[in-house]
């Protein structure tokens, strides 16, 4: 018995509270029909009459600019329906600008959706990039250490053979060896430098 009068007594401070927003709701109704029919038309009426004066400057007074904007912008406010004597221009305003706010979020809603799934594309496609060039650089590092490896080894040797070296003739042309070697072995090192320099950045 106490769970059931709980829960009634829980509906009713529900309905009572919806009540209440509707009561609160219709005391603000014509506040709210001040806004969407009067003040919101004469403003965009005002700003778009203002702005075409301004642009085509057929009077170069500011002040004569704004008055016939508001002058304008007044007299298309209560402009009235003939049939039915209602402000037809307000509700006109009213209805453009809500249809125009639904479709602005319908499309940024989906040019949202389509950005950002272009952009994951884009950056998958970048780091796959990215990613190869990345892997190219590190083999050909990795050969580039192996002859400069093998080029040590060589100049080691016949660094050692120069040393043991008596015949005149023999000896220029080990020494013409060592400098080839040695010139290939800078060369190989400022390569590999400048590949560790890139793969950095990467």
């Amino acid at each position: 018995m106490g769970i059931l009068t709980f829960v009634i007594g829980d509906a009713l401070d529900g309905i009572m509270a919806y009540f209440g927003t509707i009561a609160i709701l219709a005391a603000w109704t014509p506040f709210i029909l001040l806004v969407l029919l009067v003040i919101l038309p004469a403003i965009t009426v005002y700003t778009i009459i203002y702005g075409f004066l301004m642009e085509i400057r057929i009077f170069r007074n500011k002040t004569v600019n704004l008055i016939i904007a508001l002058s304008i912008g007044s007299s298309a406010i209560f402009l009235p329906l003939p049939p039915f004597g209602v402000p037809v221009f307000g509700l006109l305003v009213a209805f453009l600008f809500g249809a125009m706010a639904w479709w602005a979020i319908f499309v940024f809603s989906i040019m949202f959706f389509v950005g950002v799934w272009y952009l994951f594309l884009t950056r998958r496609a970048k780091w796959g990039t990215t990613s190869a060039v990345y892997g190219a650089y590190q083999d050909e590092a990795k050969g580039l250490s192996f002859e400069l490896r093998a080029i040590n080894e060589s100049l080691a040797d016949a660094m050692r053979r120069m040393a043991k070296e008596t015949d005149p003739n023999t000896r220029a042309g080990i020494e013409a060896s060592v400098r080839e070697l040695t010139d290939r072995k800078n060369d190989l090192s400022e390569r590999i430098r400048e590949m560790e320099e890139i793969r950095r950045r990467l």
